[in-house]
């Protein structure tokens, strides 16, 4: 079984980021934690208030610590298409060796807008990363469902939902 952690961001008192801090936070997972890798600029790792180039300085920071000793997805989620792109790029060309990416979920696409999102952002990565497996073939390979799921509607147990309610009271 593979083990990724979502790695925080560490920052300094003033609020700028601690790539040093970053470093030592990455090898103390690897070496440590047995963790095969380190899932970067999510929202555990505070993606959303940081900048651009802060994303890219953590991507930097991480690969040249740990990599080649663990696999490093960075984040590269945006609701702007171009902007994802450009978060893509910037990562695989800073260490990443894998794609953190969400849907524009505030704008609700269609499916062909979502499929449109997601294939503009592995079309502009594509190229450059010799050996990338189709998402499909990799989950079906897996064993794990390649399109959407429906699961099985499963009745509450009031008993429980109750127990819970009082626990929290």
């Amino acid at each position: 079984m593979t083990m990724l952690v979502a790695m925080v961001t560490p920052f300094h008192t003033d609020g700028s980021l601690d790539a040093e801090g970053a470093q030592t936070l990455a090898t103390y997972l690897i070496e440590n934690q047995a963790c095969d890798g380190l899932v970067l600029n999510g929202t555990t790792g505070e993606a959303p208030t940081t900048s651009d180039e802060e994303k890219e300085t953590l991507i930097r920071a991480v690969a040249e610590a740990v990599g080649g000793r663990a696999t490093i997805i960075a984040g590269a989620g945006s609701f702007d298409t171009r902007h994802a792109v450009e978060l893509a790029r910037t990562a695989e060309k800073a260490g990443a060796e894998g794609l953190l990416v969400v849907t524009p979920y505030y704008s609700r696409p269609t499916q062909e807008g979502i499929r449109y999102h997601i294939t503009t952002i592995v079309s502009a990565i594509t190229t450059k990363a010799p050996g990338t497996v189709a998402v499909k073939a990799l989950l079906n390979d897996r064993g794990l469902p390649a399109g959407p799921v429906r699961l099985p509607l499963v009745p509450a147990d009031t008993d429980l939902l109750n127990h819970l309610r009082q626990a929290c009271e």
